[in-house]
């Protein structure tokens, strides 16, 4: 299938349909041999497509329905047609491309346009500066508690590998919760590296969680628990 004489939507290394809601190729980076799933080059988001979504095939996220009583997607209203336009545009920033990749996977395809509040920032603060923690203090803090799992020897180190984990992520989950404003969420399955900034760009932790995914799912945010299984 060319890209070129298709009105197929292409998401950088593959196609996805629509009406099928899904990739309709082989993903081009498979998990590690551990992982079962990679040796089926066609199975998707670990086969569990109502949990998880991957908005491009490296790497998948948790799905989260929009529950009203207590989040809300917090970032971009874009049309699909203009999302697809952001992932594919080379003038596009790294932060535009990562909020709205994000959304696309969330299926935050909503009546409307531009940017909520809590987006706004968020993108803002991405693009102006490297996001950190909100005093050397916490800084610390996090590094002693998460630095050595992570395998950072060094606070610098530590906090490099926060903004690299949002430079190479192709999605983020991003959320309002009524009690603290917009947070937005990373998780890297292959690696287990979780990280969750608010919306003035400030890291609140940046950690390797011993459940995982499930992280999201059970501990951390009950209520996406309950949303993904509905």
């Amino acid at each position: 299938m060319d890209a070129s004489t298709t009105t197929t939507p292409h998401y950088n290394g593959r196609f996805y349909d629509p009406a099928l809601g899904r990739f309709i190729q082989a993903d081009p980076i498979v998990p590690g041999i551990a992982n079962p799933q990679a040796t089926n080059c066609y199975s998707y988001v670990a086969n569990n497509p109502v949990r998880y979504n991957d908005p491009n095939g490296h790497c998948f996220i948790v799905c989260v329905a929009v529950v009203w009583a207590a989040f809300e997607i917090g970032s971009a209203v874009y049309d699909a047609y203009t999302m697809a336009d952001t992932l594919l545009s080379p003038s596009a920033s790294v932060a535009e491309k990562v909020l709205t990749a994000g959304l696309f996977a969330a299926g935050a395809v909503l009546p409307g346009g531009g940017y909520a509040a809590g987006g706004k920032k968020l993108l803002q603060a991405a693009d102006s500066k490297l996001l950190n923690f909100k005093t050397p203090k916490l800084l610390g803090r996090h590094f002693e508690e998460h630095g050595a799992k992570l395998g950072y020897k060094t606070v610098d180190d530590y906090l490099a590998g926060a903004n690299d984990l949002v430079a190479r992520s192709d999605a983020a989950v991003s959320v309002e919760m009524k009690q603290r404003g917009t947070d937005s969420l990373y998780y890297d399955y292959r690696t287990n590296e979780y990280l969750s900034v608010d919306e003035e760009g400030v890291i609140r932790t940046y950690m390797k969680p011993e459940t995982g995914v499930e992280y999201w799912l059970n501990d951390k945010y009950p209520i996406l628990k309950a949303a993904t299984e509905k």
